[in-house]
Formats: C-alpha cells, structure tokens, sequence
C-alpha cells in the first residue's frame, strides 16, 4: 500500500466496484499526475467510495469530458487536465500539473480553480493531491437541491448506492429549466450522462463569489 495516501485509505477504505490499473494504461499518466498516485492506481485502484458520494475513475476514459469542456480555451489545455474522479451527481475533481486542483460542477456550469488566484502553498504536488482526495467527503461535494438542502442522502435513500461507473444524473438539466430535486434525478452510466451535461450551457471561470469570465 503506497505510504502517501495511507490516511486516505484510513479514512475512506479501498474504492469498491472498481479496478486496479494496469502499468501499460498508468505509464500514460506520467507528468500529467503526481507519480505517488500513479502507484496508488496500480496498488489500490479506483472504485466507489460512500455508497458512490464520489468514485475514482479512469482519467483517460474521461479525456473527451475534458476536451469538450475546455476546447480552445486561453488557459486551460485540455491536453494538461486529467479528470481524478466525481460526486455522485457528477461534480468533477480534475488535476493540471501546471495548475493542481481543478473543480468542475456540470450541473451548474462552473469551473473553479484556486491557485489561479492565490499562491499555492509550500508543499508538494502529491501531497497537495492527497489532500485533495482526502476532502471528498466534505458537504460543500454534495449537490444542493432548489432550497439549498444536500440532496446526496435523498437519492441514496430513493434510488439505492450507485455502482462503478454510475452517477445520479437530471432527467432535465437545470441549466435546461430542469429543478433541482430528487424527482429530476435517476442513476445513469457516469460517462453518457456527463457528455449530455456538459452540452446543456457554456462554463464559467468562478473565483468564489465572483464570475471571472466565459470557458473556451
């Protein structure tokens, strides 16, 4: 077990309903994700954690997310981005090793990315990783319906855990006037329904509370 996420897999267990990647599919990966989780990817794999609060993925399977999000945009080259993984309603943990963290909400066509803004801190980039995949559980990952109350236990409750591969996905988006409830919800292939997504209205650059411009 690689010693570097040692407190995540403390925290969360090994991901469920997944895979371990091959060393074929993870040489890939090098430069474009920190070494220490390359061999977390060989070691422990990806999978669900939460009953499907968020998963970890495959990052080259969902390399067309990323390029349908970000194609010709000034700061943001869909060639340097690889998508980690994502809530249960598709709320996207992506990573840049020029830029680290970036957060991307399909439901509310938003991209947000921290040190854009502020200095990054005197650590390294796995850690800064670690700890962003230790924090996958925090409320503000959760989806909030019309009256700004989490819906992720809601679904859970009507639709049951969703499995690898899977997130609660809008039977109507609400950038399409679709409401925020768990009603508007069912479980749908991650993939397919990430794609229909992010076709529904153009992301904005947010440095919260503030719109910073228009993606792409």
């Amino acid at each position: 077990m690689p010693t570097d996420y040692d407190d995540v897999i403390e925290k969360f267990g090994r991901p469920k309903g997944g895979y371990v990647l091959k060393e074929t599919d993870v040489s890939r990966l090098h430069g474009a994700l920190p070494d220490p989780y390359l061999v977390f990817l060989t070691e422990i794999g990806i999978g669900v954690w939460m009953d499907g609060f968020f998963q970890l993925v495959e990052p080259e399977k969902y390399q067309p997310i990323v390029e349908m999000i970000f194609e010709g945009d000034r700061e943001f080259k869909p060639s340097d981005i690889r998508i980690v993984g994502f809530s249960a309603f598709g709320s996207i943990l992506a990573w840049s090793p020029r830029l680290w963290r970036i957060d991307i909400n399909v439901l509310f066509h938003s991209v947000g990315c921290l040190y854009l803004f502020k200095e990054r801190p005197n650590i390294d980039a796995g850690n800064a990783f670690g700890n962003a995949l230790y924090g996958v559980d925090a409320g503000a990952n959760d989806t909030p319906d019309d009256d700004g109350k989490p819906l992720f236990r809601r679904a859970l409750k009507a639709y049951g855990a969703l499995p690898f591969g899977q997130i609660y996905a809008p039977k109507l988006h609400p950038a399409l006037g679709g409401p925020a409830t768990v009603d508007n919800f069912r479980p749908a292939s991650a993939l397919e329904a990430l794609a229909l997504a992010v076709q529904a209205a153009p992301f904005m650059l947010v440095d919260t509370p503030r719109i910073v411009r228009q993606i792409g």
